[in-house]
């Protein structure tokens, strides 16, 4: 049997944050803390001029158990790496995701390309 992937971006969520009433949150409301979220490479919200209200469409196990694409404040993803992805659910919601060259494929010009991005976003966001 052919085992299936892709490269991926990956991070995490935030696990606690202080919401703007001051309210200490864990995650967010579709994710719990930690959940491992799949960054998508084309879909970015950067019509908000501060840094932190911009979002990117992640992917991920939602609070409910599901996986789930939500557009998710930059602020709260942590811990930004390239990795494979082997679980049959997330492969089949990228591949049939509508904007599906959101995600990366398996050749080295696809990780290559994905690293680039990686590289692009820490820059521009600050992240380690």
């Amino acid at each position: 049997m052919k085992k299936l992937w892709r490269y991926a971006v990956a991070g995490n969520i935030k696990k606690t944050r202080i919401d703007e009433n001051g309210i200490l949150r864990y995650g967010t409301a579709a994710f719990k803390a930690n959940t491992k979220v799949y960054l998508s490479g084309r879909l970015w919200d950067e019509r908000f001029p501060d840094k932190n209200k911009t979002k990117i469409s992640v992917l991920g196990l939602s609070r409910s158990g599901k996986y789930y694409v939500d557009c998710v404040p930059i602020e709260l993803i942590e811990n930004l790496r390239i990795t494979r992805v082997y679980t049959p659910k997330v492969l089949e919601i990228m591949s049939n995701f509508e904007f599906c060259e959101c995600w990366w494929g398996k050749t080295q010009d696809e990780r290559d390309d994905a690293s680039a991005f990686l590289k692009k976003f820490k820059e521009k966001y600050g992240k380690e």
